[in-house]
């Protein structure tokens, strides 16, 4: 842990003390997020040593998040997507409609998104967005076809 000019170590691959950190802190961070981490894991650390010492950690935070309603970022999202799932279920869809989703994050941000495709249908896809400085491109994971409006959204 050798000190930078900033008084800020350099950073270090996370061991047991740093992931207890992380265990014991994790309520807190939930709260701060609002919401629940199924994954909350300690990745590296830099510290930096003052009346006591400053942790600063990088942590792989895992899960999905509730269901929402769907938004028009979200609507979107399906909108630049449409083709690729057409090609993925080997059919075209005439509607093509977001009702609800649920999101991860991780390097950038999955959403997992309930699509009305017509009647009484819908399928349920994944979509990963990457970070900004990564240009926020959306590709399609996977599919689900032969959903209900009352399937629940699940991690796939």
């Amino acid at each position: 842990m050798d000190a930078c000019c900033d008084g800020i170590s350099e950073a270090e691959d996370a061991n047991e003390e740093v992931q207890k950190i992380c265990d014991e802190i994790k309520s807190q961070a939930e709260d701060k997020a609002g919401r629940t981490f199924d994954v909350f894991t300690a990745k590296s650390f830099k510290t930096q040593v003052v009346e006591g010492t400053n942790y600063f950690i990088k942590v792989c935070c895992g899960g999905i998040s509730e269901a929402e309603d769907a938004n028009e970022e979200v609507q979107k999202i399906c909108d630049e997507i449409k083709s690729q799932a057409e090609d993925k279920a080997g059919r075209t869809f005439d509607v093509f409609t977001a009702k609800s989703f649920k999101t991860q994050v991780v390097e950038g941000t999955n959403y997992f998104i309930k699509v009305h495709v017509g009647g009484d249908e819908c399928i349920h896809v994944r979509v990963s967005k990457t970070l900004p400085h990564a240009g926020e491109k959306l590709e399609l994971h996977s599919i689900q076809t032969s959903k209900a409006h009352d399937d629940s959204i699940e991690y796939f």
